[in-house]
């Protein structure tokens, strides 16, 4: 076991340019003021290209891209290389187009996309760590893509004049680090839901990009071996997740938190946030799922502040049914990550626990945080005390609800900030629901599709798959 934990094997490093405080660019209009400089200097490594050469497609692909239930749906088995396979040649056409379109959007303005080379050329990058079994993915995606598109000039990014590469994918999946995420999280316990067991509901609230809005998806990985199969919402080219369920019934989420790092701090190794969170999602059990996500993200260091919030269908007396990582770079306090919570009470934990973008726990420079007023925190507790009776998947999705961006629910635009897609788990019953927002219209008005993880991650389905023909594509 690596100085990190079992996930860090061997891991390539990327390198990426340390952040400076905030400097002002004039006539550039930044999503997050401080993180523009480091968005963009990851994606300047794409003018350095890893092409491998041309694969043909297996006899059997090891995925299948489906609509189930008007919802579109990416279910990937097999080696971390032949789930990265199927998923670059089940999307690798619609990720080509739409990253290409997208970096001007990603670099916060046309002129910065044409000068980024040269603007960030020769500066030294900190550093985002995948694992080794992280690295055969995002390779396999690579060459998924180039069976898929055999046409090389279609692969080229004209921005770099190189092909599309693993080092793309890791601006991709490194973009929920560069800018922050909205986000609200609610739990309630068993004593206030109609199946009696604990349930949660999600809002993942950010900047509404053509590649997430459009192409956002439910992404079914099963097990293999040592690690779990979850269900969760993801995107082209992605191989963490944002939202997920794994099949012990465990959920998590992820929130940004405006901690921001020290410039040596960023030369240190870390973890991107939505792949740390695919990791707890594939290492962590029911009974004590929060403390050991807890000693999990010690061992992962981080670069920004996250709260990462944890529920299980299983809690005692002295494990809660729920809980918030307060986790940032600061790895000298607490480990690196402060754990929150459920309220006490004198007969238990308190039912409730809520989660938005501030740490409540974690001290800043030695004192507590100083706690802004939180409408979105306040809107969810005084909900669900104003709730009567238990609670289902309905209700839930009423209460995070009162967090929904736009919070006047005006219809959704390209390029503002918005709720993307909410979720409701129903922990005991190990049921996913999820609605996935599109654009010119708010999430209140979209359709739920409710996934069955038994079902969709029953063992002998996987094994018939295994042998299935490949799948289909768009």
């Amino acid at each position: 076991m690596g100085p990190h934990g079992p996930e860090n094997e061997r891991a390539s490093l990327s390198v990426r340019v340390p952040r400076p405080r905030p400097p002002v660019w004039k006539g550039l209009s930044m999503i997050h003021p401080v993180r523009c400089w480091f968005f963009a200097a990851i994606l300047s490594v794409l003018a350095i290209s890893f092409v491998p050469g041309q694969v043909a497609p297996p006899r059997a692909l090891h995925g299948r891209l489906e609509v189930i239930d008007g919802t579109k749906t990416l279910t990937l088995w097999g080696t971390p290389w032949e789930r990265g396979f199927a998923h670059g040649f089940l999307l690798g056409e619609v990720l080509v187009q739409d990253f290409e379109k997208e970096l001007k959007h990603l670099l916060f303005s046309e002129e910065m996309a044409s000068r980024y080379e040269s603007l960030f050329h020769g500066l030294l990058l900190p550093k985002f760590q995948f694992s080794r079994r992280e690295e055969e993915e995002l390779l396999g995606i690579i060459q998924g893509i180039e069976a898929r598109v055999p046409d090389k000039e279609k692969r080229t990014l004209k921005i770099t004049g190189k092909p599309i590469s693993t080092l793309d994918l890791k601006a991709i999946n490194t973009a929920g680090d560069w800018m922050g995420l909205g986000c609200s999280t609610i739990a309630v316990d068993g004593s206030r839901t109609k199946d009696g067991a604990p349930a949660a509901a999600r809002n993942f609230d950010f900047p509404a990009f053509r590649l997430l809005l459009d192409h956002q998806m439910i992404v079914v990985n099963h097990g293999r071996n040592d690690l779990k199969g979850f269900v969760g919402v993801g995107f082209p080219g992605c191989i963490g997740t944002l939202t997920a369920m794994n099949e012990s019934g465990v959920f998590g989420t992820i929130h940004d938190v405006d901690v921001n790092p020290h410039l040596l701090e960023a030369f240190l190794p870390h973890v991107p946030r939505v792949v740390a969170m695919r990791r707890l999602m594939e290492q962590v059990e029911a009974k004590g799922a929060v403390s050991q996500a807890h000693q999990l993200l010690k061992t992962w260091p981080t670069l920004y502040g996250n709260n990462i919030f944890i529920a299980t269908p299983q809690s005692s007396a002295h494990a809660p049914f729920a809980g918030v990582l307060e986790y940032d770079h600061r790895h000298r306090l607490h480990g690196g990550a402060t754990l929150r919570k459920p309220d006490r009470t004198e007969a238990g934990y308190a039912p409730l626990l809520v989660c938005t973008n501030h740490h409540r726990l974690r001290p800043d420079s030695g004192r507590l945080p100083a706690l802004e007023n939180c409408e979105r925190y306040e809107a969810l507790t005084q909900s669900f005390g104003e709730g009567q009776g238990q609670l289902d998947a309905e209700q839930l999705f009423a209460i995070a609800m009162r967090a929904a961006r736009p919070s006047n629910q005006a219809p959704l635009q390209y390029y503002r900030h918005g709720t993307l897609h909410q979720a409701v788990a129903l922990l005991g019953e190990k049921e996913f629901h999820v609605r996935l927002a599109t654009v010119g219209r708010h999430i209140s008005q979209e359709p739920v599709t409710v996934f069955d993880l038994d079902e969709l991650l029953d063992p002998s389905k996987r094994r018939a798959e295994a042998g299935s023909p490949a799948g289909r594509g768009r």
